[in-house]
């Protein structure tokens, strides 16, 4: 059930940016092209060693710059489409976003704002409109990199090897479960990190606003120490949330690693 409104969620989410799918599909494409230079790199690795150290072939050796710079070259400049087009469709889905939840409220009773805080509100509009379409590009962005990069060392590991490349298929279940409980841990830190974001700004913004009743009962110092332990408190979920990424990215980066002794050897 988790999963099903995940994915419901997430293609809701997907709507947002379907009006610039010209962009969006050229940063799939330029995503798919950097993985694949990548994993040509690491087929490259074995000749590489081969013909350059182990018997050099002076041929060969000439050649490796301009192959070097060559495959440098494309894959900068696929990560410059993807990056750039990703993030332009990323900043109209922040713009629809943020544009649409502005409208709502206008049109919202008086109860309403009675019962929900300023803060809360201007950091729906400008830190989860934001984070929450930053899911949009990240998550496909990744996705389309790590699969294309995961079918590239999978092809290069059975030209190879594929007794070798057994065991480390093996393991993908492992690491399909360790970055399963990483998502749901990041999504849950996410929502309570908005939450530490709406009372950061919630205080901010009463101080400001009220600084005249705040000098006049001199309430200086309560307002930072309120301020501190919201900023505290919103600090300790960021840290969460990094502590959680270094996690999932470093078990797949570690994998991914653990296949260049097949490829090499």
């Amino acid at each position: 059930r988790d999963r099903g409104d995940s994915w419901r969620i997430y293609k809701r989410l997907l709507n947002y940016g379907r009006l610039y799918w010209g962009a969006f599909l050229i940063a799939v494409i330029a995503n798919a092209i950097y993985a694949g230079v990548d994993s040509l790199f690491v087929y490259l690795m074995k000749p590489l060693l081969d013909e350059g150290f182990v018997q050099p072939d002076l041929t060969f050796v000439k050649w490796v710059p301009l192959i070097a710079v060559g495959l440098f070259a494309v894959r900068a400049l696929a990560n410059l489409c993807a990056n750039f087009y990703m993030g332009y469709v990323g900043r109209q889905v922040v713009l629809a976003m943020r544009q649409q939840i502005f409208n709502h409220l206008m049109r919202l009773p008086c109860g309403f704002y009675d019962k929900n805080s300023s803060g809360s509100l201007l950091s729906m509009i400008i830190y989860n409109a934001s984070q929450v379409a930053a899911a949009c590009t990240d998550a496909v962005t990744n996705m389309v990199q790590s699969f294309c990069m995961v079918i590239g060392l999978l092809v290069v590991m059975l030209s190879i090897s594929w007794q070798l490349s057994l065991t480390f298929l093996i393991m993908a279940p492992v690491m399909a479960i360790a970055i399963k409980f990483s998502s749901k841990r990041l999504r849950r830190l996410n929502r309570k990190n908005q939450g530490s974001m709406a009372g950061l700004t919630h205080s901010a913004e009463e101080a400001i606003e009220g600084y005249k009743v705040v000098r006049m009962f001199g309430g200086e110092q309560h307002e930072i120490e309120r301020f501190n332990k919201a900023a505290r408190g919103n600090l300790k979920q960021e840290l969460k949330i990094i502590i959680t990424k270094c996690v999932s990215t470093s078990s797949a980066v570690s994998y991914t690693h653990l296949t260049l002794p097949t490829i090499c050897s």
